[in-house]
């Protein structure tokens, strides 16, 4: 469901609204342990050499809901052109139903094809919102544009079958910019920051493999400072940079 609003002829707003409802929709399983299974799977796995599988089924039914606002502004100024746009997206998933294990998965579980941590990663490890305001300035040869992204909270939850632990990461704001001239109609020189605040997510509190110090030899905080999984604007802090092109 949609609309759209012109309340002047530089202004246009737009609301979406929707919902996506899956059946059975299709998940990567948990490992499962041939020793588990009855005996004619045990031979399968036998035949295949293996110990332990992980197939794609038909899992869980969910339904997920959201909503998009945005809001489009192109003011008049007195020098060049400015465009500008804020966006707001809200996303929720959840899984309305579990699933029923069939054929050669009968007598598994659930838990041992599908565990909290899987049902996390469908509901919980992206943000359920985000928030974006865009700009774009254009004088002459010169073009600047910047952007601001709010990311909302997630979670990141690490282990193994029913022994798993969580982490709540806050919100954050990222900032990227862009400035660009151009020398001629076919030459542009670019310079451009993303996430010009350095901005890390939290550090990672459950999974930090192998902190620790030997004298003399090593003094690390942990392999995995930070979430290697969930991290919406990754875990590289700031990145700048420059090009020249050239159009033939």
């Amino acid at each position: 469901m949609g609309y759209v609003f012109t309340p002047a002829n530089n202004i246009t707003l737009t609301l979406d609204a929707y919902q996506i409802d899956i059946e059975d929709r299709i998940i990567l399983s948990n490992q499962i342990v041939g020793a588990d299974l009855d005996s004619e799977s045990r031979q399968i796995f036998s035949n295949a050499s293996a110990t332990k599988a992980q197939f794609f089924i038909n899992g869980p039914d969910t339904r997920t809901r959201g909503l998009d606002v945005v809001a489009e502004w192109s003011p008049q100024i007195s020098h060049g052109t400015l465009d500008t746009k804020l966006a707001w997206n809200m996303t929720e998933t959840d899984i309305t139903s579990d699933f029923r294990l069939q054929g050669l998965l009968n007598g598994l579980t659930q838990d041992a094809l599908f565990t909290d941590r899987d049902r996390d990663i469908i509901e919980a490890w992206q943000p359920e919102e985000r928030l974006t305001f865009k700009l774009d300035w254009r004088l002459n040869r010169f073009i600047v544009q910047g952007d601001v992204n709010r990311y909302g909270r997630y979670l990141s939850s690490e282990g193994h079958g029913s022994r798993y632990v969580s982490q709540q990461d806050d919100a954050a704001f990222i900032f990227n910019l862009r400035i660009h001239y151009d020398i001629t109609p076919d030459t542009r020189l670019s310079l451009w920051g993303d996430n010009i605040t350095d901005e890390y997510p939290e550090k990672n509190t459950i999974s930090n493999a192998r902190s620790g110090s030997i004298k003399d030899i090593v003094d690390s905080p942990g392999v995995f400072q930070y979430s290697r999984r969930t991290a919406p604007y990754g875990f590289n802090g700031a990145f700048w940079g420059m090009s020249l092109k050239q159009r033939f």
